[in-house]
């Protein structure tokens, strides 16, 4: 099993010298807490100039509002609900960049869900396949039932397509199937690196 990778922390001595996009996942549940605007300009700190070889990153903020609607919560009021929220989050970020003319405006970008399926043509041919794994293969039936174990979540039909698609789409990225739209790497990306923000990552 996993269990021995579980809250091990790795740090990146140096990012690679060529274009590249980091790629910052908000979830909606914790956008106004341990993700909010404020914490992830903390969480960029952990990039530090030292890091950054050259000046050719890109950032992509991800927010995961679509994923949410797997739910038994009305749809509308969580439209309107994450609109607030994703605005909010994306305004109060530009405010903070805003005060520090250091990092390249131009390279953050702010995208949806729904914004990066629509650039992923493959995209429900792939949650097929992976649905219809999900079914056969047992072992994967238990990993899943693990994760949501460890988020605290009963394991429904809602939790399990939640963390199937999560799981995809973390493939995807990763697998340079979704492409990434930033106004400063413009599509010459060498690398991408997929951050997980995690409350204890800002205690090391």
């Amino acid at each position: 099993m996993r269990q021995h990778l579980v809250n091990q922390f790795f740090d990146i001595n140096k990012l690679p010298p060529e274009e590249g996009i980091l790629v910052f996942p908000i979830s909606m549940s914790r956008i106004s807490n341990a993700q909010s605007a404020k914490d992830c300009w903390e969480y960029m700190k952990i990039f530090s100039p030292e890091k950054i070889i050259r000046p050719l990153v890109g950032v992509n903020f991800i927010y995961s509002d679509l994923l949410y609607f797997n739910s038994s919560e009305e749809a509308a009021k969580l439209k309107n609900k994450f609109i607030q929220l994703m605005l909010a989050h994306k305004h109060e970020f530009l405010k903070i960049l805003n005060k520090n003319p250091f990092y390249i405006a131009k390279a953050f970008m702010f995208t949806s869900w729904s914004q990066m399926i629509l650039d992923c043509k493959e995209y429900t041919t792939y949650l097929g396949l992976l649905k219809k794994f999900y079914k056969k293969d047992k072992q994967f039936q238990a990993y899943v039932e693990e994760d949501a174990k460890s988020m605290g979540k009963k394991l429904n039909e809602n939790q399990i397509n939640f963390i199937l698609e999560e799981t995809l789409f973390v493939y995807l990225i990763a697998k340079g199937k979704v492409a990434l739209k930033n106004d400063y790497i413009q599509g010459h990306e060498k690398w991408i690196l997929l951050f997980v923000m995690r409350e204890n990552y800002l205690l090391q």
